[in-house]
């Protein structure tokens, strides 16, 4: 069984009115019902669409547990909540916070449903809301099912890359409008670039198996000896890429649009689309099309950082140089045809380049550079020293909470873990918080380790958290890849970033995310277990996404997710916070690390007078 769930949403109530949203679920029901899935339509068309229908429709598919694939396809209104926290907004999302999909915990559901392969198609908008809007973590369309370690493959196409807009085709009539992405999808899907349509039977492509002149003359000068023509994820990549920017650019020179496309490798992949040798035959001769084989810069350069960083860095490639010239040294790529957001590069430079004097007798504390800070809350002994835009926290005791609070001029405040005998380092741009850094202290252990590979470290944090603070797929950084005999070739993200826990407990907290967009929860425990034998604590985060936070006897460091994108697995900790604490996370401020906004900080700053 293959079944299809199209959402297309108009007109959220409070929202801009869109205009291709429907067309485009119909569109793609159409397509399913062409290609034999079992299709469930939900539109406002006539009736508001509320997420206890299509959890519903869901849960009856994940039941029934004969589902072989399952597509979500979406359009409609969408936002970011963090730069990894994709929310889809419902007709009453304005209204009933309740009435968005939670699309980062509905994916982490997905992967108990037994369901073996599962496409996410989201042609929304990726944009940060303004922080009175829309405070809700919404809802997950996919039950709590006990996890049976069965595989589950997931893709998920995003129209757009992260805080970007995704657009439509505007028009007078509805009925011709189209959204960019949807409309490439379409086309592709329909086959109507059979480049892209190859078969496992015969290991080849459709336009290479045939000659198109001899097939013209004579359609049975040739035929698939078995099986059919297929049509997947990994072999439209380029294309679906290229389609919507040109499209982008046909209605505005100007205008841009890339998509943002999560694949999981496998081989064989599955396929979306199936023709049969004779519906094959029609579209080769059909279509005269040609398509563009471009290679994708920023894939290849990820890549290439991925193999020098995993091949290690001596101290003498990276003592006193700048992160640019580091990154410059890894690939044959010039630097300007980096077509990622363009900021990524300064914001690695100054996380890379951010030097701190730390004080020689600070044992435990916090550096915290390029904020405006007000206050430093916490239930221990502390001294608080400035310098310029510089603020020294020398924690000379700490209290069984051990969590900072940075609160910040603006109102606004940032929990942060206390570790014993490490200097957590805080680096704000305009009083955003970029990255977490946790370097041992003098008088720990592994000081001399650090000190002797700090520069590869901090290379390695720079590029890690500056992906991050864009929404970067952690995977995707660190890329997957096939080898020529089409093998996997495969190094974590997660894999890597853990290497260096011990000496820094950020990157073991990167790790655990890394390996949760992953769905790779054993290795999040193996994590958390190495965790626990480096040190006397937990790091909220990584106790949480281990499941371990009902039965450890630990401190548990802060009292709340650091990174914001912990939210999102709310269901995993709620039971375990403090009321003031769940009364101020109805207050957060879009950000990758958790930050109250006023009116949460007021509420919060209650935890520590208690």
């Amino acid at each position: 069984m293959k079944h299809l769930i199209c959402i297309g949403i108009d007109n959220a109530i409070g929202l801009i009115p869109l205009g291709a949203c429907i067309t485009g679920a119909k569109q793609f029901e159409e397509w399913g019902k062409s290609q034999g899935y079992t299709t469930h339509l939900f539109t406002d068309e006539a009736n508001n669409v509320s997420q206890t229908d299509i959890f519903n429709q869901i849960n009856t598919i994940v039941d029934a547990r004969n589902c072989e694939q399952l597509i979500i396809f979406f359009s409609g209104h969408g936002m970011l909540k963090s730069p990894s926290q994709e929310i889809w907004l419902l007709s009453n999302a304005s209204i009933n916070p309740n009435e968005s999909v939670n699309l980062t915990a509905s994916i982490d559901y997905a992967r108990t449903s037994s369901i073996p392969y599962i496409v996410f198609i989201s042609d929304a908008c990726r944009v940060l809301p303004s922080e009175i809007q829309l405070t809700g973590n919404g809802s997950v369309i996919f039950p709590i099912k006990e996890d049976n370690n069965g595989d589950c493959a997931i893709d998920v196409l995003y129209a757009t890359r992260p805080g970007s807009p995704a657009f439509e085709q505007s028009s007078k009539i509805n009925s011709k409008r189209f959204g960019l992405f949807t409309q490439s999808l379409i086309e592709i899907l329909n086959g109507n670039y059979p480049e892209l349509i190859r078969s496992n039977t015969v290991n080849d492509y459709l336009t290479s198996y045939y000659d198109n002149h001899t097939l013209s003359i004579d359609r049975s000068y040739k035929s698939l000896p078995s099986g059919n023509w297929h049509i997947d994820t990994i072999n439209s990549e380029t294309l679906i890429k290229n389609l919507v920017s040109k499209k982008a650019r046909e209605i505005k020179i100007s205008l841009k649009q890339s998509p943002d496309l999560i694949i999981q490798y496998q081989n064989p992949k599955p396929s979306l689309a199936v023709f049969d040798d004779e519906s094959a035959k029609n579209l080769l001769l059909a279509t005269s099309t040609s398509i563009r084989q471009v290679k994708s810069t920023d894939r290849t350069l990820l890549d290439g950082v991925n193999n020098k960083l995993n091949a290690g860095l001596s101290i003498e490639e990276t003592s006193n140089r700048s992160f640019k010239s580091i990154l410059n040294n890894f690939v044959e790529v010039p630097f300007n045809t980096y077509n990622l957001k363009s900021s990524l590069l300064n914001k690695s430079e100054l996380i890379f380049d951010s030097k701190f004097d730390i004080p020689q007798d600070f044992s435990t504390g916090l550096v915290i550079s390029g904020a405006n800070v007000e206050d430093i809350l916490m239930n221990g002994t502390r001294e608080v020293s400035r310098n310029g835009n510089v603020t020294n926290v020398n924690i000379q005791s700490t209290s069984n909470s051990q969590t900072a609070l940075i609160k910040l001029v603006r109102g606004y405040s940032i929990p942060v873990a206390i570790i014993e005998n490490f200097i957590g380092e805080l680096v704000f741009d305009n009083d955003r918080l970029l990255t977490i850094n946790y370097s041992p202290s003098k008088n720990s252990h592994r000081y001399e380790y650090f000190r002797s590979n700090e520069s590869r470290i901090n290379f390695v944090r720079a590029f890690i958290a500056s992906a991050a603070n864009y929404g970067f797929n952690y995977s995707r950084t660190f890329a997957n890849t096939f080898d020529n005999n089409g093998q996997m070739n495969y190094t974590s993200a997660g894999n890597y970033l853990r290497q260096e826990k011990s000496i820094d407990p950020s990157l073991g907290l990167y790790a655990t995310y890394a390996y949760k967009q992953e769905g790779r929860d054993k290795d999040i425990k193996s994590v958390y277990r190495y965790m626990q034998h480096d040190g006397d604590f937990d790091l909220f985060d990584v106790a949480m996404l281990a499941d371990e936070l009902a039965v450890t006897n630990r401190l548990v460091t802060p009292f709340c997710p650091m990174i914001a994108m912990g939210w999102a697995y709310r269901n995993k900790f709620e039971d375990y916070l403090n009321p003031i604490v769940k009364e101020a996370s109805l207050h957060l401020v879009p950000s990758l690390w958790t930050t109250f906004n006023k009116r949460g900080t007021a509420i919060i700053e209650q935890h520590f007078n208690q």
